[in-house]
């Protein structure tokens, strides 16, 4: 007779067939909870609180354009690279900020509830100030296809 020799370890030595769930949890959580908390401080947009208007043929851009910002809350404060400017001011700061910069691109953030002549003083500033290249920055409006405004015809 021949016998077979028993293995004193076969219990060890097989191949473990289960997945532990827990730490791949654990990393799961920790990873949730730096992205929410990454998504807050990103999402207040350098501390100035505004909604941007919404347009459906809003266009993603993949990078942030290089420029002057020009930002423009609720409360009519206007913002230059996110440092307070008088009014008065705007047109020697832009040229300032494009000639530190050598840009002539100005991206303007409005809060949807300004009223348009401030934009528009905001653009006039931009273009006296020798900033040619002009951007507008808006939100991507995912409710649909119809305009968020129906314009009168005459």
């Amino acid at each position: 007779m021949h016998a077979t020799p028993r293995r004193r370890h076969a219990r060890r030595d097989r191949m473990i067939t289960q997945i532990n769930f827990v730490p791949f949890t654990d990393v799961l959580l920790v990873l949730l909870v730096i992205f929410m908390m990454t998504a807050t401080i990103l999402g207040n947009e350098g501390g100035l609180e505004m909604r941007l208007p919404r347009v459906a043929s809003a266009e993603a851009q993949g990078e942030q354009p290089e420029g002057v910002v020009v930002t423009i809350v609720r409360s009519g404060r206007v913002y230059i690279d996110d440092e307070a400017t008088a009014s008065g001011d705007l047109v020697h700061r832009l040229a300032s900020a494009a000639n530190d910069r050598r840009t002539r691109v100005v991206i303007i953030r409005a809060d949807r509830l300004v009223p348009y002549e401030r934009v528009a003083h905001a653009i006039e500033a931009a273009k006296l100030a020798g900033l040619s290249d002009l951007a507008l920055a808006t939100e991507l409006d995912l409710g649909g296809d119809r305009p968020a405004v129906q314009l009168e015809q005459d």
